[in-house]
Parts: C-alpha cells; structure tokens; sequence
C-alpha cells in the first residue's frame, strides 16, 4: 500500500517592509539602517566632513545622495560599495547662519541620525604667525572679540601635500598683566625642517558658544649655505671687533671658549644671496651667556 505523507505547502519567505513617520522604508533585512554623523557647528566658508554608516557592510551599490540647501556639497553623491559600511561629504556654508543637514540613500533603507543643524558662524579668531625661524612655527591667534573662560585652541600641523595631521598640544591664552585673559592665543610648533611649507589648523572651542576650524599655511625658513671655507675667526678677545669688520659672504668660526655677550647687538652686512655665516668651532665647546635676558640682539 503507498504510503501518504501530509505535508504543508511551500511559500516563498518574504520580506516583510514598513513606511516610517518620515517616509522611510523600514526592512527586516540584516541591512536596516544608515547613520548619519557630523558636527553641529562650523565655521563659514570652510568646509566640515560628514559620514553615512551603514549598520553592517554593504553586499550591494547604495548610492548616497547628500543635501544641505543653502550651502556646497560635495560631492553631489557617491556610492557606498559592497564590503564597505561608511561613505563622506563635505558641507560648506557661505555665510553666518543654521543649515539642515540630511542624506537620501538608494536602495532604501531607515535613516538615522538626521537631519542635523549645522550652526555656522564666522570665527572670533584669526590665524596669524609671528617672525620665521628655521625650526619653528610661532603663532599668534588673535580674537576679534572676548571668549568665554575655559576656551581652547589646539593646534595641527603637517607638511603641505601631506596626509595625516600632527597634533601640535594646545595653544597658551595669553594674560594680561593683572591676570585676566587677553584676547589672543599663542604657542609654538616645534622641531620643524628649514625651508618647508606647512599647513596649520587650529581647533578652537568656546564653551556654550560653539567650535570653530581655522587652516591656513606658513613656510618655515631656510637656513643660508654654510659657505665653501673659512673668512674669518674670533676668539673670546676679539669677538667684538671681528664682528665689526665683517662683510657680505663671510664664514666668521667663533673659537672654543665661553662667550659673554650681555645684549650684544650687531647688524649684519649680508644678503639674501651673501649671508654672513657664524659658527662655532664645536656643540660643546663654543658657549654663548648673557647676564641681561639676551645673547645677541640681530638686525639686517
């Protein structure tokens, strides 16, 4: 006699899908969701990188289609590929003002996360520099207006038409006199190679006010050429007179010995394409001191 089983008919599993309140399709797929992230604030006229990240790697092309009506974006849109999870645009705002930040993503999967208020304002501080060293950078950040106790500026640096940035620590905020804070930040940059071009950016914070990113870019200076020989030598006795006598293109070697100078001040003969070169006869053997806060008191 055959034998009957009963058994229940196939059906196809389905996906079962949902609008949210915005809209949005809402999947039971593995895949569900795309978040975005960013700042909240900004400063005008430069530009600030936000992300759509996906809950897990694509195993498909969604095509991401950022907008912030009002300002630039770019790009106009780009595809998070399969394997990846994360995709970025930039939002420039033009002028002083709040921008809503918002994504659409094809296929469609729930967005989170947006859409964000973007607060532009101009910054209350500027990026300047005092005179070029060899080895250093020195910045002076003036403000156009009084911040807000407890405000910061942290400084980056790296070598122009390089990638990653070097944190360079927190700017000093200068003081006046009786204690109070004045209205500039200032440091250094330090251990830097003559002769380069650096781009610096300064991260500025204002409590309960907002933050700010203020790039710009400054050239280190290039050390002269040590000259082909010798011109002239000084001695702690005729250090004086030898400087004196100096003329464009001289390589004047001070000898070993302690140097006192005390505020000696001389201006040099050189030029840009003729310096005088100074050096000492060694690291440890040429010393120079001072009994009143400076050694050497260069002009020309």
């Amino acid at each position: 006699m055959p034998e009957w089983a009963l058994r229940a008919p196939l059906r196809p599993t389905a996906i079962v899908s949902t609008l949210d309140a915005s809209g949005d399709l809402q999947s039971v797929n593995p895949l569900t969701t795309a978040t975005l992230s960013g700042p909240s604030t900004a400063q005008t006229g430069i530009a600030v990188t936000y992300t759509v990240t996906l809950n897990v790697a694509a195993t498909q092309t969604y095509v991401v289609t950022p907008s912030c009506p009002g300002t630039t974006v770019a790009p106009g849109s780009f595809n998070i590929n399969g394997g990846d999870s994360t995709g970025q645009f930039t939002v420039t705002a033009p002028s002083d003002g709040t921008y809503s930040v918002d994504f659409t993503i094809s296929p469609n999967l729930t967005r989170a996360g947006r859409p964000i208020a973007l607060s532009a304002q101009t910054s209350p501080v500027t990026l300047a520099y005092d005179a070029q060293t060899p080895h250093q950078i020195s910045i002076n950040a003036p403000h156009t207006r009084t911040l807000a106790e407890g405000s910061t500026a942290q400084v980056y640096y790296r070598v122009t038409g390089s990638g990653s940035w070097i944190d360079g620590g927190y700017l000093y905020r200068t003081r006046t006199s009786q204690g109070s804070a004045a209205n500039s930040f200032a440091g250094w940059v330090v251990d830097l190679q003559p002769g380069t071009t650096y781009d610096v950016r300064l991260d500025v914070t204002e409590p309960g006010v907002g933050s700010w990113q203020i790039t710009g870019t400054r050239a280190t200076r290039a050390l002269p050429a040590e000259g082909a020989a010798q011109t002239k030598s000084a001695t702690t006795a005729n250090f004086t007179s030898v400087m004196a006598g100096a003329v464009a293109g001289d390589v004047i070697v001070l000898a070993a010995g302690t140097y006192t100078l005390s505020g000696f001040s001389w201006t040099s003969p050189g030029t840009s394409g003729s310096p005088v070169v100074i050096r000492g006869a060694g690291v440890d053997s040429t010393i120079l001191v001072d009994s009143t806060g400076t050694v050497i008191d260069l002009n020309g």
